[in-house]
């Protein structure tokens, strides 16, 4: 894909072990050429990021490890950053910001979202699906799209298991993603 990342260190956290250590994998998952690894990479660093409270950073990370998703195979790999970024959006934005620009992260939350609510059905396994039905759900909820976060929840109650047409049998499933790579 031909993406190169430069990242410029804050002297502050330069030293910090876990980003250092983030930074090198990126650079061995560069040298591979792997698509997979250079995403989880990326991922972890933008992590490393978040931690920090560098979130501009931690964006263009995320944003780049999701171009390079969509040259994997995964469908899985790319739902679970779809979803990373969705709540990313959510989280980084606040009143004080602006309504153009709190509107703008909501905007891109829900399209982030919705782009992983339509790919759910292609991940690798049912409980994955489940889990980012699930997750998706509480995102729409956290919109406000209360409509579409009852049709999330409503077809994560299909995957659930000894379901019947009057619904859950057992306490629901609080579940948080987590891919399955091949």
């Amino acid at each position: 894909m031909g993406c190169t990342l430069t990242v410029i260190a804050d002297p502050r956290t330069a030293s910090d072990a876990a980003l250092r250590r983030a930074r090198e994998a990126l650079v061995a998952a560069e040298a591979g050429a792997r698509p997979v690894d250079i995403v989880h990479a990326l991922g972890n660093l933008a992590h490393c990021y978040l931690e920090r409270r560098v979130p501009e950073v931690a964006e263009a990370l995320f944003e780049q490890a999701l171009r390079w998703s969509r040259a994997t195979a995964s469908t899985d790999l790319l739902v679970d950053l779809l979803c990373d970024l969705a709540e990313f959006s959510l989280r980084h934005v606040q009143p004080e910001d602006g309504r153009t620009r709190v509107e703008a992260a909501f905007d891109k939350a829900r399209a982030y979202a919705g782009e992983a609510g339509d790919l759910a059905n292609r991940v690798s396994d049912p409980v994955f699906e489940l889990r980012v039905l699930l997750r998706i759900g509480r995102l729409r909820e956290g919109l406000g799209d209360e409509r579409e976060a009852r049709a999330l929840f409503s077809r994560a109650e299909q995957l659930m298991p000894g379901q019947h047409a009057s619904g859950p049998t057992g306490p629901a499933i609080e579940a948080v993603a987590h891919p399955t790579v091949h």
